[in-house]
């Protein structure tokens, strides 16, 4: 599926909202569909598997990855491929 947003979001006009989805369990997984193109993600299986704490980790996750690389917005990585 992330192939999939990668192929779709270069045909978008930034303005469209793509949601990933598919296999988020970790905030490596979101950063993945993010990075691809994604603007929001949507956590099914994983909320399902990992119960009512996996937003939570998946975002201390994802706010320690930001940290780390030094980028101060979810924006600035939608679609960078980084």
């Amino acid at each position: 599926s992330t192939d999939l947003i990668r192929d779709v979001r270069g045909g978008l006009s930034q303005e469209r909202v793509l949601v990933g989805v598919g296999g988020i369990f970790t905030a490596d997984d979101a950063w993945e569909k993010l990075v691809a193109g994604a603007d929001l993600c949507q956590v099914y299986t994983g909320f399902v598997y990992g119960g009512p704490r996996t937003v939570a980790t998946i975002n201390r996750g994802l706010s320690d990855r930001l940290t780390a690389e030094g980028v101060a917005s979810i924006d600035e990585i939608v679609g960078t491929g980084r």
